[in-house]
């Protein structure tokens, strides 16, 4: 078994077969998955979702960080709102125009641009993958990023407990990363 914990990590992500249909995506869940998934789209805590689920809290984030199914659900569910509230945003935004164009007349730029800044009409919508694929990649180089920054930070931890001093920290660092060269044998 490894020790590697960014392998021990990568492996806990599940699998995924290519080309699943949304159906085939969502018969991966299960019941509880559906339940927790259900929770959260209705705007409830991770805390609530987990109730509803029957599972625990630490369940819900497991999930959404090693179940590339789940996290492509909740991610549909997402982007499908995001374009729901976009395009319910742009049938009323002629009346913004309207206001907009009638403030910015009356010398009232900044509350039209706040208010079109604030509808979210200004920004693109964040492009998430929905592919399970694609999303299994991410977890795996998710996982690769926080073993280094976990590393970084015990590493950082552990130089403070032993009283080190910046510069003994650098070189212990740099004696660490280029080791010194050996010594030349005698032939």
């Amino acid at each position: 078994m490894s020790s590697d914990p960014v392998a021990v990590a990568v492996k806990s992500i599940k699998p995924v077969p290519e080309g699943l249909t949304f159906e085939q995506l969502m018969a991966e869940l299960s019941v509880g998955q559906h339940h927790a998934l259900d929770a959260l789209c209705e705007g409830e805590s991770q805390e609530a979702a987990a109730q509803r689920a029957g599972v625990k809290r630490l369940t819900i984030y497991r999930w959404m960080h090693f179940n590339p199914f789940f996290r492509a659900a909740y991610n549909i569910w997402q982007k499908q709102s995001a374009e729901s509230v976009r395009g319910r945003l742009l049938k009323v935004a002629d009346g913004a125009l309207a206001t907009v164009a009638k403030a910015v007349a009356e010398g009232d730029r900044k509350l039209s641009y706040n208010m079109l800044k604030d509808l979210g009409l200004l920004e693109t919508i964040k492009d998430v993958p929905t592919e399970p694929g694609v999303i299994r990649q991410q977890m795996e180089l998710e996982c690769r990023q926080q073993s280094r920054k976990v590393t970084a930070q015990a590493l950082k931890e552990l130089f403070e407990e032993a009283g080190l001093s910046p510069r003994q920290q650098r070189q212990l660092v740099s004696e660490l990363v280029e080791p010194e060269p050996l010594p030349p044998t005698s032939a």
